[in-house]
């Protein structure tokens, strides 16, 4: 009967530092999928194929590796087998020897083109939240997975989950830092990202995209008759009608006091006057103040790249002014004449 070698310190050692890059790339802040070192571990594991199983929405993703770093994934629309098992019960499952009507379900389980002979299952972990799982197989004629590789495999469990809850941490504090605290829009660094990529983008083709600024027009009067607590109603009130009023491509911004930009991609002049009309609209129909008397209007700006601007200050000057003109009724802000009681005093 074949057996196992016993492990050295020679490939224990590579395993272990395989661990620490494994949760280092995550603090590092590296999102890609760990294909290299879950190939690394199926060979340092002597498995045959090393998978793991983890939400995709309303279904679940099914990732596996070979020692030679073949990738394979695979969608499941339930589960069922060991896995089910892994995730309900948080265990941890060995089999060295696969048994006839066991817990192992080789549709489910199993991997195509591997006849299973021995596995290992378990929870992937992290201060008791599991993620997922992690699944290694073993063809028959070789020797069965023992304790040892049990052990092994949770240490690699754990390490991959660790990795991706501070993956998760990351993403999430990147989302703080480019979302608007009251509006839950993107805010000013946001906006400016995603501004200097329109721009690049759309330089060395020519193509246009637009900016729509948005000011809340009564939203001082609001504020000094209800409070600023009324005002911020207001504000998220009208982000979330823009946030309806544009297309899912497009991004809506905080960017002042009770301004908003929104960056419609791939527009004409015409398409943002539209966007900017229906705004102006649905602002004026689905939001008030505390009472149904205090109405609320915004008046709207347009700048189009390149023709107004070929940068974010050349761009938002552009929009600001058209904003102004807009409030002044159509005229241009920089031939507005004083009024004759003005000009006597």
């Amino acid at each position: 009967m074949p057996t196992r070698p016993e492990t050295t310190p020679a490939t224990e050692g590579p395993f272990i530092r395989l661990l620490v890059e494994i949760v280092d790339a995550g603090a590092e802040g590296d999102s890609a999928t760990p294909d290299r070192q879950l190939s690394e571990a199926c060979r340092l594991l002597e498995a045959d194929v090393l998978y793991t199983v983890t939400p995709a929405g309303a279904a679940w993703r099914k990732m596996g590796v070979g020692p030679d770093g073949v990738v394979a994934v695979t969608r499941l629309e339930r589960l069922a087998g060991i896995v089910r098992n892994v995730l309900t019960r948080r265990s941890r499952f060995l089999e060295a020897r696969l048994i006839p009507h066991g817990p192992f379900l080789r549709h489910w389980d199993g991997w195509p083109g591997i006849d299973t002979g021995s596995y290992i299952a378990v929870p992937l972990q992290h201060r008791g939240t599991v993620s997922g799982a992690l699944v290694l197989l073993r063809a028959p004629g070789r020797a069965g997975f023992t304790g040892e590789d049990l052990d092994r495999v949770e240490s690699l469990a754990r390490a991959l989950a660790a990795r991706a809850a501070i993956e998760e941490r990351f993403a999430e504090l990147d989302r703080k830092a480019r979302t608007d605290p009251l509006t839950r829009l993107a805010n000013y660094l946001c906006l400016r990202e995603e501004l200097a990529r329109a721009i690049h983008a759309g330089r060395p083709m020519g193509e246009s995209f637009a900016i729509v600024m948005a000011d809340v027009d009564n939203l001082r009067r609001i504020n000094d008759r209800y409070g600023h607590l009324a005002g911020s109603d207001v504000l998220r009130r009208v982000a979330r009608v823009l946030e309806r009023s544009v297309r899912a491509g497009d991004l809506v911004a905080k960017y002042g006091g009770d301004e908003f930009i929104i960056l419609l991609r791939e527009t004409t002049r015409e398409g943002a006057a539209t966007a900017a009309q229906r705004i102006r609209e649905t602002v004026a129909c689905e939001v008030s103040g505390p009472t149904r008397k205090d109405s609320i209007s915004c008046s709207c700006g347009i700048a189009l790249f390149p023709d107004d601007g070929t940068d974010y200050a050349g761009l938002i000057t552009a929009a600001d002014r058209d904003l102004v003109r807009a409030k002044l009724g159509g005229r241009d802000p920089l031939t507005v004449e004083e009024p004759e009681g003005r000009r006597a005093a």
